[in-house]
């Protein structure tokens, strides 16, 4: 098609999940259409803080936390070492480094086309949220959001709403990932407001294969796989190990020391970054998981997990939710109060029909009316 896409989505977190819907949506691009794309390398001043070992303390617990992450620097570097280098590997970035959206020049790039999305970049409140999602900079050419999500923020009850309708207006066309997205986006969008799936979902098991890395872990063990790793829902973890016999793992090597779950036989894997986590998901025997991109590669992958759902109380966040209904498996979504009186050895029914092919194809459309 001789298209050079521009990509700006949240590819330089140190999150598995951020990092491999960036690559799968590369990969699709180029394996199904064809065509070229870079992910423009964007990181505001907060998102780099946030991946950061030690950073400059605005307050006490700050402090606290460079202490902590300087006793475990080395387990935390080489996690970190482990995202560098899949993002090295596997992700085609602009030779260019930004930081902030005043370096972001229209003229100076040479893209026939943008895309921004999947992931969070449209959530508001999240803390490396930043304008530049929503390709203002750009003018004159083509823009589009691809399963944008909004996690749990109604962008119409914000200070910046009408800045925000300014900016959403400005787009050719719009995708995004949630049933809510969509109604709220659809209140300030002049035109159809389209839902697609994660680009994670349009790869197959078999082409995730290649960046899957070795097995690490001897024996049967649980994963459990979340971005925070409370006191309550430890005490939880805890139970089901004791119960089944089998020892817990987790990935975030910030989080383990962080909440202290190394004094608690909560065990941290050897590797950090994608790979380890696509390999620790495939060879678990039990996946514990309060993260969309969790789900998906269960599911993918038709493992045996369950999502625990920690924010009851938050009825705008449907990101699980509605992703297991499409799977047609939200009977692995278990509250808190309830997960340890259900088996948690009983597997889903991935023979079950789902709505998952309709929006995986509906999304192909999608791409492929954007791209001709």
């Amino acid at each position: 098609m001789g298209k050079k896409l521009g990509i700006l989505t949240f590819h330089a977190s140190y999150n598995c999940g951020s990092m491999l819907q960036a690559y799968a949506l590369q990969k699709i691009l180029k394996n199904k259409f064809n065509t070229d794309s870079e992910i423009i390398d964007f990181s505001n001043k907060e998102q780099k803080r946030m991946y950061s070992i030690l950073y400059k303390p605005r307050n006490l617990k700050d402090f606290c936390r460079n202490c902590l992450n300087l006793f475990f620097y080395n387990k935390i570097n080489s996690h970190n070492k482990d995202y560098i280098k899949f993002s090295k590997d596997n992700l085609i970035k602009s030779k260019e480094s930004y930081h902030k959206l005043e370096e972001l020049d229209e003229e100076k790039l040479e893209y026939d086309m943008y895309i921004t999305g999947s992931d969070q970049v449209w959530n508001i409140n999240a803390k490396d949220f930043d304008d530049t999602y929503f390709l203002p900079f750009v003018k004159k050419k083509s823009k589009i959001a691809y399963a944008v999500s909004l996690g749990a923020t109604n962008i119409n009850l914000s200070d910046g709403k009408e800045k925000f309708k300014k900016y959403i207006n400005e787009f050719k066309d719009i995708s995004v990932r949630e049933k809510n997205a969509q109604k709220w986006i659809g209140q300030i969008y002049n035109k159809e407001v389209k839902i697609c799936v994660d680009p994670t979902l349009l790869l197959s098991e078999n082409e995730w294969e290649p960046i899957i890395g070795k097995r690490e872990i001897k024996g049967k063990y649980i994963l459990w796989y979340c971005m925070i790793y409370k006191k309550e829902i430890r005490k939880i973890i805890e139970k089901i190990s004791k119960k089944y016999k089998m020892p817990v793992y987790v990935l975030d090597a910030k989080e383990w020391s962080r909440r202290g779950l190394f004094l608690h036989g909560i065990k941290l894997a050897k590797n950090g970054g994608p790979s380890s986590y696509l390999s620790l998901v495939k060879n678990a025997e039990m996946i514990i998981t309060s993260s969309f991109h969790g789900s998906v590669f269960c599911s993918k992958f038709k493992k045996n997990f369950w999502y625990l759902n920690i924010h009851t109380h938050d009825t705008g966040d449907d990101r699980a939710s509605f992703l297991l209904s499409q799977l047609n498996l939200k009977d692995r979504l278990v509250n808190k109060d309830e997960i340890l009186k259900r088996d948690l050895l009983e597997s889903p029914d991935y023979n079950r029909k789902s709505d998952i092919g309709k929006y995986i194809d509906e999304s192909m459309e999608f791409l492929k009316k954007e791209l001709d």
